[in-house]
């Protein structure tokens, strides 16, 4: 057995963890947040993640004075991203070493519409295992996978859920396999990754215009290169087409003297291409742009792949098709505890009609505000940010290459024709952090040609755009949350969320109410090492 698991690590992929920090673990990011702009760390670039492991426990490292809060944060960073060895089961043989462990996290969450309808127990057992595994000092492997089942029906809770392809067995069970994973090559200025994970390209923190954070992974090829004040980094994703473009043939066969129906998947291919050079002008200032690019109903273009070559030009070469995009942001640290950034994102623009109701002009925005210690409260911290984004953004002629993967738009979670302003607040005290948010939308009726109908776009010239039009539905949604970690094995989370939808699906008087509680315990096994070899 020590023979086969040396093997395995030599194998599959130096130092302690030089992966990427999940975008889902928002206890560190909210704190490398607070640390940043207070001044005690200096994160040098802002604008992609994740975020890699060793350049962020390089800054912690360094940090002179430590205070409670920082010192939880650091250990409880080493426990999760760089003790590997301390695993239930671990190993090292040479160059190679690793560590593999289960979680469990069991969550209990009741909901149901203010009226008393449709209330639901939901039991959630979340399963799988954590594993990291090193060989040298630049070949890295990282996993988290998993299965989620529910015994009572579906949720409606987004942060429940990781992927919308669910397996059904049958009314009152659902599961989904999930994982998130990343095969890294990384020298001190250079990361090259293969795997499946979410990533946010922008400045926008709880949103972002270009690429936010999906709940459906995608596969995806990531690249990053620093060097000096500039950092290039590029995105080749493999996504999943929508529900609209991804469904089953039914065919009747006349077998053995009877029809018999036969189902046969349609499958749709569906790509990322992305681009982003940022530039840290000054200690505080900093400038983004970005290129991004979907386009699918085919095999990967090879135009597409190289680093150096504008996806505009390779669009231009392959027929002008697909659905190319360019945006732009900045981050600003003017004071001590403050940040300011922004976001402009360009899906077409006919600059001749700029500032006009043409439908040709589709263009989002989004800017932001942080303050870390609020009130001079050490570790309380506010954030605003709004967005507003016009209509047709994100959408296509050609329904494939329409700005999501799966039901999820890559970029402003609203979707065109929208307006969002959201707050949040946090605060931490050792293991504990609590957060508070609260979330004002209003979203425009689809009119003709934003569905991606061909009819609409045969008569361009005399289509006008209408923000917020129609019957607009408006999203009131607040949450609180507590998650305390007891120690490296046990963590509990509380949760509560409120949403209201008026003129729900449009439609005039329509409203849509509903309550969310949850509470969940999660057991990490990571250090009682049963097996270390």
């Amino acid at each position: 057995m020590k023979i086969n698991i040396s093997l395995l690590l030599f194998l599959i992929v130096s130092v302690y963890g030089t992966t990427f920090i999940s975008l889902k673990d928002k206890r560190v990011y909210d704190m490398l947040e607070n640390l940043d702009s207070r001044g005690v760390i200096d994160i040098k670039f802002k604008g992609m993640k994740p975020y890699r492991v060793d350049k962020v426990y390089k800054l912690l490292k360094s940090i002179d004075k430590k205070d409670i809060n920082i010192e939880s944060f650091i250990r409880e960073f080493e426990e999760r991203y760089i003790n590997i060895e301390e695993r239930l089961l671990s190993g090292r043989k040479g160059k190679a070493k690793g560590g593999i462990s289960p979680f469990l996290d069991q969550s209990i969450v009741f909901q149901g519409e203010t009226d008393g309808s449709n209330e639901d127990l939901a039991n959630i057992t979340d399963v799988g295992i954590n594993a990291d595994l090193s060989y040298g000092k630049h070949l890295s492997f990282s996993s988290k996978t998993g299965v989620k089942f529910n015994y009572e029906g579906l949720l409606l809770r987004d942060e429940y859920r990781n992927a919308l392809i669910f397996d059904h067995t049958d009314n009152s069970f659902s599961s989904e396999d999930y994982s998130e994973t990343f095969l890294m090559y990384s020298n001190n200025n250079i990361d090259l990754s293969i795997g499946r994970a979410p990533v946010q390209q922008g400045s926008g923190y709880i949103n972002s215009l270009s690429l936010r954070e999906q709940h459906s992974y995608f596969d995806l090829i990531y690249f990053n290169w620093e060097f000096s004040s500039l950092k290039f980094s590029t995105v080749s994703g493999f996504l999943l087409p929508d529900y609209e473009t991804r469904y089953e043939y039914k065919d009747s066969l006349f077998t053995n003297g009877q029809f018999v129906e036969k189902y046969t998947p349609k499958r749709r291919e569906k790509y990322l291409s992305s681009h982003r050079l940022e530039w840290r002008v000054s200690k505080n200032f900093w400038l983004g742009i970005n290129e991004n690019l979907i386009y699918g109903d085919r095999g990967v273009e090879l135009g597409y792949l190289f680093p150096i070559l504008p996806l505009k030009w390779s669009e231009h070469y392959y027929g002008d098709h697909d659905n190319s995009t360019m945006s732009f942001d900045f981050y600003y640290k003017p004071i001590k505890n403050i940040s300011l950034y922004g976001e402009l994102f360009i899906d077409d623009e006919t600059w001749q009609k700029s500032f006009t109701e043409y439908y040709g002009n589709k263009w989002a925005v989004l800017g932001g505000f942080y303050y870390a210690d609020l009130f001079t409260i050490p570790y309380l911290n506010f954030r605003f940010e709004t967005t507003r984004i016009e209509p047709w953004v994100y959408t296509h002629k050609y329904h494939i290459n329409r700005y999501m993967s799966c039901e999820d738009y890559l970029g402003g979670e609203f979707g065109p024709d929208s307006e969002s302003f959201m707050f949040s607040m946090d605060y931490r005290w050792n293991f504990l952090v609590v957060k508070l948010g609260y979330k004002r939308a209003n979203v425009g009726e689809p009119i003709e040609g934003n569905e991606d109908e061909q009819v609409g776009y045969e008569n361009y010239p005399d289509v006008k755009k209408f923000f917020l039009n129609g019957n607009v539905e408006n999203h009131y949604y607040y949450s609180f949350e507590a998650d305390y970690r007891y120690n490296k094995y046990l963590s509990f989370n509380l949760y509560y969320s409120h949403r209201d939808i008026v003129d729900y699906n449009h439609i005039k008087g329509n409203i849509y109410s509903n309550n969310s509680i949850g509470v969940s315990l999660k057991l990490n096994i990571l250090e009682t090492p049963l097996f270390n070899y």
